[in-house]
């Protein structure tokens, strides 16, 4: 019928998708839901800032999840009622992948069972269904509302399944920077990352699960679970892996999924004769072109330990770490420093804690 409508002057809109490989002349490809402006049309719909922000971020800026979410539909997403949901688990706990990357497809390999070209024809076909929970751009799979997700698929992942998760997470993670040992050479030009086999978008995947179980999985001792997992990773860890890692937010993600190991870890790696984060901590003084400069490779440390200082149970440990931290030599003018981080915590105007004045004060007094 569409030639028929097109010769007597009418337009045909045909709805596609990535999976289509029919070339079609004068496409029209439509954008993605802007988190600003998405943020900007709930709040103008009656909802505050902070709330806006939170709902943005936890619906994936899908309409489809944001009306499951808001509760405009009482029953669950139609694909938790589908009988090949225990096949897709595996690949929801992922998170992300990017499909033209070897090191991806074999990892969902070993969290299903199954050959990627084998379980590939699901997925697209999970991709395409209503209120799809799977979301595709440029070769990158993802979770459109990773918390949504997980809240509705958690009773259906068995102890064997996550325990594959967990190993499919430690190897990933084990995956390293060739080139990341040579930062700490003065003379060294390297600035490029080396070819790593897994994609970043699997790696935050991943780490981000690992919040969500610790989160929401209370039935099962979740926060137990996870704690084991990010204290093995911590603690099997060398100077390269911290350095790999010195970029992105790897270290913040299990710091936040497990405050207790990675302060743990910390602390005992401080009491040491020589110990690792001294290395980390030290700046690199770079000579180059008949001039010096200074790299530091600490600051993901900074940020994760920033971050704990805002929950009260961890405030006082953290500033004990970077009171010790902060004895390190450091000549850089950086603005990342554990000493200013502690100015950051204790400032009286704007403190970057949610501890209040009273308790800021007796930490203080501990601290010194």
């Amino acid at each position: 019928y569409g030639g028929y409508t097109m010769n007597n002057n009418n337009c045909v809109i045909f709805a596609s998708n990535y999976t289509d490989k029919n070339p079609y002349e004068n496409k029209i490809e439509l954008p993605g839901h802007d988190y600003y402006r998405f943020q900007q049309s709930l709040m103008e719909s009656g909802f505050s800032e902070t709330t806006a922000s939170r709902v943005a971020i936890d619906s994936g800026r899908s309409v489809s999840v944001l009306r499951h979410q808001l509760k405009f539909v009482a029953t669950k997403p139609k694909w938790t009622q589908r009988e090949d949901l225990k096949k897709v688990i595996p690949v929801m706990l992922l998170g992300r992948w990017v499909d033209a990357l070897d090191g991806d497809k074999k990892l969902i390999g070993e969290l299903t069972g199954e050959k990627y070209e084998d379980i590939s024809p699901l997925l697209l076909e999970w991709l395409n269904i209503d209120d799809s929970p799977f979301g595709y751009y440029n070769h990158c799979w993802y979770v459109l509302s990773p918390y949504d997700t997980f809240l509705y698929i958690n009773e259906f992942v068995t102890d064997d399944c996550f325990k594959r998760f967990a190993c499919v997470l430690k190897e990933t993670l084990a995956d390293l920077d060739s080139n990341a040992a040579d930062l700490l050479n003065p003379n060294s030009f390297v600035y490029s990352v080396g070819k790593r086999q897994y994609s970043g978008q699997t790696r935050d995947g991943l780490c981000l699960t690992l919040i969500l179980r610790a989160l929401l999985d209370n039935k099962r001792q979740g926060q137990w679970q996870v704690d084991a997992i990010v204290k093995e990773i911590f603690e099997t860890s060398e100077l390269n892996w911290w350095l790999t890692y010195r970029h992105g937010d790897v270290v913040s993600y299990l710091a936040e999924a497990s405050p207790k190991a990675f302060i743990e870890y910390i602390e005992k790696d401080l009491r040491k004769d020589k110990p690792l984060m001294q290395h980390l901590f030290v700046p690199i003084k770079k000579n180059h072109f008949l001039a010096s400069e200074y790299e530091v490779v600490y600051t993901h440390i900074l940020f994760a330990l920033e971050m704990l200082a805002w929950m009260p149970e961890y405030l006082i440990r953290v500033s004990l770490i970077l009171a010790q931290l902060a004895k390190i030599p450091n000549e850089s003018n950086y603005g990342n420093k554990p000493i200013n981080s502690l100015v950051d915590i204790y400032r009286l105007w704007l403190p970057m804690t949610s501890v209040d004045a009273e308790n800021r004060c007796k930490a203080i007094r501990r601290i010194c």
